[in-house]
């Protein structure tokens, strides 16, 4: 019988993907733009226009924290969207004129002008960018969406997606209010709705991988009401915060009151982040504890241990800013260097890599024959003749290149040329190398589950006793899959034609308890059940 396809499902992941896909780009290209733009950073607090934080660049050029921000560039400050614009259109060697109000009633409005420089290359700036604008969201996504893809019909697959897809949203972004109208809006939308969906997905992953707690045990109650004494009231403020951080692009004044009626719950939210999150490593802890299986217990573990060694640096720095900064009424940027702050942040790409490790080689999900079907089939005749096809355009164009260059002398040339036709030619015994390697490293049961049914294939040639046979056969599969019955069904005639002469016979695993169904309805249809 057919199996049907989920095809909504398979809909539905199109389309996140395809947004996902838009907005990184688009995300993507301004921050290549914005290693190029030197312009003093400042911000202003949620849903008003009074300065939060000032760079020291932008301290130098007269912007002081609680100061208020009256106009653009001339544009009246309506929203953050201004702002935005203003840093959008910044080339070096323009400014940007601001208009500000002094906290003091009795001082008068003040004209600040901004420079913009071209910005010069700074080493952590690049590794910060490069790690947690582009790595982490690309091994997130990947791991993500291929997951989803292969198993579209588990739930666990959609919770691990929606963890992937949050988690480089948790670092905040500054060009979404340049974009343009709508786009912005809609942008605004996507990155704030999987930055406050972070902590409740983690907690819900925490709860449910790899197997959800018993029913009816004391964990699962307590997690039951962990949901509805944080993840609810998260979820409340979560919502205040989506529409007060998109109004506010165009009318802060608009949510001012919405803002300031949820701001004394700002600690109450900062708490619930950190119990939720809290709550992750708890239940792999008790999952540990509780586990009697030797597999599961090690990817617990290795799930455990990778995540702390992702969130711990950030996490310890972000306490330390929390309790220093309201000592010294400072903030983190002034209290701790950049390189030791981005230093705390690069941590975070363990997560998706030990989540990728366990789910594929430790095979939490049961990913890891897709997975390694596609890698053989990339290393088959077709994918080694593509490399080849490859190998020897570049080579080709190496060789003109190497031909035409004065500088090179001609056994210089002549080496080069030689080097990569060895290359072309080494290219197929590369692959059967790498498939194989990759095969032990990653695959090890599998690859000797291969080699052992090989080599049993060639015993059975020799055995012309049927009941000797299956009995050879079945002992050597369950040892080789760890199953503890086999069951095959094949007409008595053909048992011994199918397997001197390669014809598969294909072993049936079971529960004890269906052996008895299985004999009484084998010989019914005329067929012999052995074991």
């Amino acid at each position: 019988m057919p199996v049907k396809r989920p095809i909504v499902r398979y809909a539905m992941l199109a389309f996140l993907f395809a947004i996902t896909m838009v907005y990184e780009v688009r995300y993507t290209g301004d921050i290549l733009r914005g290693e190029r733009v030197d312009v003093p950073f400042f911000i202003t607090e949620s849903a008003t226009n009074r300065i939060a934080f000032a760079t020291p660049d932008a301290h130098r050029a007269g912007i002081r924290t609680g100061d208020q921000l009256l106009a653009v560039d001339g544009v009246p400050y309506t929203g953050t969207s201004v702002l935005g614009d203003a840093r959008a259109r910044a080339r070096p060697g323009s400014r940007i004129v601001l208009t500000v109000q002094s906290p003091d009633p009795f001082s008068g409005e003040r004209t600040v002008s901004v420079p913009v420089a071209e910005a010069k290359l700074k080493f952590w700036d690049l590794v910060g960018d490069l790690t947690l604008h582009f790595v982490l969201p690309a091994l997130c996504l990947l791991l993500g969406f291929w997951v989803a893809l292969l198993r579209p019909r588990d739930p666990m697959a959609w919770l691990l997606l929606a963890v992937m897809m949050s988690l480089p949203h948790i670092f905040e972004i500054y060009v979404i209010p340049g974009w343009a109208p709508g786009w912005r809006e809609a942008a605004m939308l996507f990155h704030v709705v999987l930055d406050m969906a972070f902590p409740i997905v983690l907690f819900l992953f925490g709860r449910y991988f790899p197997e959800p707690f018993p029913p009816g045990s004391r964990f699962e109650r307590i997690w039951r009401i962990l949901q509805w004494a944080l993840a609810i009231p998260f979820a409340v403020i979560a919502v205040e915060n989506v529409i007060v951080r998109i109004r506010e692009l165009n009318n802060y004044r608009a949510v001012a009151p919405l803002d300031r009626l949820f701001r004394p719950l700002d600690r109450v939210a900062d708490v619930i982040v950190y119990a939720l999150i809290g709550s992750f490593f708890a239940a792999m802890g008790i999952k540990d504890g509780v586990s009697k299986s030797p597999d599961a217990k090690r990817r617990l573990r290795l799930l455990y241990w990778g995540a702390t060694l992702a969130f711990s640096p950030a996490l310890l720095l972000t306490i330390y800013g929390r309790i220093a900064g309201s000592m010294r009424g400072k903030a983190l940027h002034d209290l701790a260097p950049h390189w030791v702050i981005v230093s705390a942040l690069i941590p975070f790409i363990i997560f998706p890599l030990t989540l990728a490790y366990v789910i594929v080689v430790q095979k939490a999900m049961g990913v890891g024959v897709a997975l390694r079907q596609g890698l053989q089939y990339a290393f088959a005749r077709n994918g080694i003749r593509l490399l080849r096809i490859l190998a020897v355009t570049t080579v080709a164009t190496a060789a003109v290149m190497t031909v035409t260059d004065a500088n090179r002398n001609r056994p210089q040339k002549i080496a080069m040329i030689e080097v990569g036709l060895a290359a072309v030619f080494s290219i197929r015994r590369l692959g059967d190398w790498l498939r194989t390697w990759i095969d032990r490293r990653f695959f090890r049961e599998a690859y000797n589950a291969d080699h052992v049914l090989a080599e049993l294939g060639e015993q059975v040639r020799a055995i012309v006793e049927p009941k000797s046979l299956l009995e050879t056969v079945a002992a050597r599969i369950s040892e080789i899959l760890h199953v503890p019955q086999v069951a095959c069904w094949a007409r008595a005639s053909c048992i011994v034609r199918n397997l001197l002469w390669g014809t598969p016979i294909y072993p049936m695993f079971h529960s004890p308890g269906t052996l008895e169904r299985q004999r009484s309805c084998s010989s019914r249809r005329n067929r012999r059940t052995c074991f």
